[in-house]
C-alpha cells in the first residue's frame, strides 16, 4: 500500500531527524537561549509523541514544526563553527595576494 510505506518513509525520516538533533544538542546546547532549548525540546517531544502513531498528517505537522527550531540552532550552530574558523584571521589574509 502507497499510502502506508509513505507513514513508515515519514517515520524512519523524522527519526533520523530527532537523532540527529540529539547528537547536536550534546555538542551545542550553549548556543541556544533557555527559551529557545525549551521550544526546541517541545517540538522534538511532540514530533516523538506522534511517530508512536499512524497519522501522517500530524507526524509531518509535527517535523514542520520541529524544522522551524531545529533550522535556527542549525544556523547559530554553523555561525559558532565560522567564528571559530576565521578567529585569529584578518580581512588581508583573504585578500587576493597576486
Amino acid at each position: 500500500d502507497k499510502r502506508l510505506r509513505h507513514l513508515q518513509e515519514t517515520k524512519v525520516e523524522a527519526q533520523r531527524e530527532l537523532e540527529a538533533l540529539e547528537q547536536a544538542l550534546k555538542a551545542d546546547t550553549d548556543v541556544l537561549s533557555q527559551q529557545q532549548a525549551r521550544d526546541l525540546i517541545l517540538a522534538a517531544e511532540a514530533l516523538k509523541a506522534r511517530l508512536k502513531t499512524d497519522e501522517l498528517a500530524a507526524i509531518e505537522h509535527a517535523v514542520q514544526q520541529l524544522k522551524i527550531h531545529s533550522d535556527a540552532f542549525a544556523a547559530l550552530r554553523m555561525n559558532r563553527h565560522i567564528d571559530h574558523a576565521l578567529k585569529g584571521t584578518k580581512l588581508e589574509d583573504w585578500s587576493n595576494s597576486n
